[in-house]
């Protein structure tokens, strides 16, 4: 990603660890202000609590707000209480992983939000990793580690159509 990690431990007092990543700042300011309200929130599911503050603030840098949860009942829960435009999802979390949770979601027909873009977070990129976040009712997916750039351009092509404004 072009960046740089590193840190310093001394025995006894402690460690610190630093990075440091060349973002690409993306489109418009204007066209983020535009998409900045209530109704372009975002779900972020990642059971590692670094990887859900990254996401985060990389989700919040392009103009959407997010929320995070750890696993794939809090991913469920979550989908009740609140209308998302999007879901970001880890396949790998523990007790329902994000294929079983994407699933789970796309067979309650009944459901209001079982249409909404669901978006794989994975480090396993192969073909057959592909086709089985596709089977599963993933949209599309990203690879981990996530570059912004790649973020925006997923986000931006699965809400295309999704909403007005």
């Amino acid at each position: 990603m072009g960046g740089t990690i590193g840190l310093s431990s001394q025995v006894g007092a402690g460690s610190t660890f630093w990075f440091t990543l060349t973002c690409d700042k993306g489109g418009p300011i204007a066209e983020r202000l535009k998409r900045q309200n209530k109704s372009n929130f975002i779900l972020l599911a990642d059971d590692n609590p670094i990887n859900q503050k990254i996401a985060v603030r990389m989700v919040q840098s392009l103009g959407y707000r997010a929320q995070s949860v750890a696993t794939g009942r809090e991913v469920l829960s979550a989908l009740r209480e609140r209308s998302y435009e999007l879901v970001l999802m880890d396949c790998q979390m523990p007790d329902l992983d994000g294929f079983e949770t994407t699933a789970k979601i796309r067979l309650d027909l009944q459901s209001p939000f079982n249409r909404i873009p669901i978006i794989a977070m994975t480090a396993s990129v192969t073909e057959e990793d592909k086709s089985r976040c596709l089977a599963c009712g993933m949209n599309d997916y990203l690879s981990k580690p996530v570059k912004p750039s790649d973020l925006e351009a997923v986000i931006e092509r699965n809400l295309i159509g999704t909403h007005s404004g």
